[in-house]
């Protein structure tokens, strides 16, 4: 039986085995919850850095620092709407393959 938001499906063996295969895995889904918490921590390490706007080296270095947050920040985004897809994928085979209970 596999359970989608408190409702109940059943599905023969190889239904359920490919259904399986389509859902996201529990290391996906804490890999995302870790680099979130990560990605917040490092924005309020960057919203708390005092930054001397007359001295170049600490404008370049909150500059990089913010820069490679924002990469980070960007390739989550992407990471997530891909989780996001599978997530999708594998509701949508249960839902299409499967007996609601």
């Amino acid at each position: 039986a596999i359970d989608l938001g408190g409702r109940t499906y059943v599905c023969s063996g190889e239904i359920f085995n490919r259904a399986m295969a389509l859902r996201p895995s529990d290391a996906d889904t804490l890999a995302l919850e870790s680099r979130k918490r990560a990605l917040e921590a490092e924005d309020t390490k960057l919203s708390a850095r005092v930054v001397d706007r007359t001295s170049k080296t600490s404008v370049d270095q909150y500059n990089m620092a913010l820069g490679s947050y924002l990469f980070k920040a960007q390739r989550f985004d992407v990471d997530v709407d891909i989780y996001n897809d599978r997530v999708d994928a594998y509701r949508g085979y249960v839902q299409a393959n499967c007996s609601p209970q």
